[in-house]
């Protein structure tokens, strides 16, 4: 055997048994392996993929644990089960309640926006319409400022500007 052949580290692909040959093989699929190989997981360590695959595979969007889980638990101590279920039942209440008060605080708040804002237009109209009488265009350009908000305020600043120089 060769010096390189010697020092080349030994390798496993990700899709073998690694624990003897009575093992049946675990096959992973490549888009699996790819997945894992962008997330930093080595894959060339059939135990550690297989472990992750078996820790993302039991996580569920369900609130509520397996069949099999609340049976051990009304195995481990009779009435448990019931126990669990209530407790994930009140759970999911408090947080749709919680989400239920954070969406109607939002909504008043946009709504008191709105009405804040009705408010600066209204009295940038009035101050607008007294100003007119002695300067129409600085009363315009109050007026469409206080009905279009700091964009226009940019955009008619820009316009108005220094007076330029011959």
């Amino acid at each position: 055997m060769s010096e390189s052949q010697r020092s080349a580290p030994e390798t496993r692909p990700a899709f073998s048994a690694g624990r003897g040959e009575s093992a049946p093989p675990v096959i992973i699929p490549p888009e699996a392996l790819e997945a894992l190989n962008r997330s930093g997981v080595d894959t060339s360590d059939p135990e550690k993929v297989a472990a992750v695959l078996a820790v993302t595979a039991s996580v569920s969007r369900s609130p509520y644990p397996l069949a099999d889980v609340l049976g051990d638990y009304e195995h481990f101590r009779p009435g448990m089960a019931d126990l669990v279920l209530d407790e994930i039942r009140h759970q999911t209440r408090h947080r749709q309640g919680l989400e239920k008060m954070a969406a109607e605080g939002n909504e008043r708040r946009m709504d008191n926006a709105q009405k804040n804002a009705l408010g600066v237009a209204v009295i940038g109209i009035a101050v607008a319409v007294a100003l007119a009488v002695w300067n129409t265009p600085v009363a315009i350009a109050i007026a469409v400022v206080a009905v279009g908000g700091a964009p226009v305020a940019s955009i008619v600043a820009r316009l108005i500007g220094p007076p330029k120089s011959d």
